[in-house]
């Protein structure tokens, strides 16, 4: 779900974090209370080196069986944000591997040359400015969530940092992100309706997905009839989530279901069965209403 007016009350970060932050980092949070995240976010990247970002956080509703959904916040093209969701480009994006265990990499296109798939996103990429940067895979504890932040560049080297300069950018870029992870996911249990209701639309390989759960597939089962990583069978069932406004796979289902986005054939799962019988039966008093 794409965020764009968000500002948070305050900023939740230890002693230690506030004692070695910057000037860049405490003034990048200061903003983010005074303006919108999205803004701060823009000052803190430019002022590292960098020119577009993109900030992820995984926050889980308050219930107690809810799933998983994603927020984003991005300065990138609309235009590009949009092809990056319809091609469902985070299947071939090398970067959510690099953020997929807490820590920092910096990478350049041509570190993937020799695999086509990532060859064919940064060839894309490439037109919107993201051909080189840094991604941090960040991890809170109080209260747990998983994040990453992207900053992007458009030149295709990084060669003009020191390793010591290298090294005070990633660590000003994590503690930014540790700390705006932290403060947002805590802001997020207690808005539930700070976001609008999401659209029903999904792409095709999420529909595929989708419809896979709903014959009874695990994430790593849809991963093997798919042929992509079980992290991204899960990411995407997130942003499923997200989409739908589900707080489970089930409830996906049963929506996808009633508003004819995905077809379940009747010898599915007795589970599965009930919420297409649900979702039927909710579309049919619908209709009669």
């Amino acid at each position: 779900m794409m965020v764009r007016k968000l500002c948070l009350p305050e900023i939740n970060w230890s002693p230690q974090e506030e004692a070695s932050a910057t000037k860049l980092v405490k003034e990048t949070l200061r903003r983010a209370r005074a303006g919108t995240v999205l803004e701060a976010l823009g000052y803190g990247t430019a002022a590292l080196g960098f020119e577009t970002f993109v900030f992820a956080i995984v926050a889980n509703d308050r219930r107690s069986d809810a799933e998983s959904r994603p927020y984003v916040i991005s300065n990138q093209a609309e235009a590009w944000i949009r092809r990056y969701d319809e091609r469902a480009y985070l299947e071939l994006d090398p970067r959510v591997e690099l953020a997929a265990e807490p820590g920092y990499a910096f990478w350049e296109s041509r570190q993937f040359d020799k695999d086509p798939q990532h060859r064919l996103f940064l060839t894309e990429a490439a037109a919107f400015g993201i051909r080189s940067g840094l991604v941090v895979g960040l991890c809170t504890r109080d209260p747990p969530s998983y994040s990453m932040l992207r900053l992007n560049q458009a030149a295709p080297t990084l060669g003009h940092w020191s390793a010591e300069q290298r090294s005070h950018i990633a660590g000003q870029a994590s503690i930014l992100g540790k700390v705006l992870s932290r403060t947002m996911r805590r802001f997020l249990n207690e808005q539930e309706l700070l976001f609008p209701a999401p659209p029903m639309k999904l792409n095709l390989r999420e529909r595929q997905i989708l419809t896979l759960a709903a014959a009874g597939k695990t994430s790593k089962e849809i991963a093997g009839a798919v042929g992509i990583a079980k992290i991204t069978v899960d990411t995407l069932v997130g942003i499923i989530l997200s989409k739908m406004g589900a707080l489970n796979r089930n409830q996906a289902i049963a929506k996808a279901i009633a508003h004819k986005l995905i077809h379940v054939a009747d010898d599915v799962d007795a589970e599965y069965k009930s919420a297409k019988l649900q979702a039927t039966r909710r579309a049919h008093r619908a209709i009669a209403a």
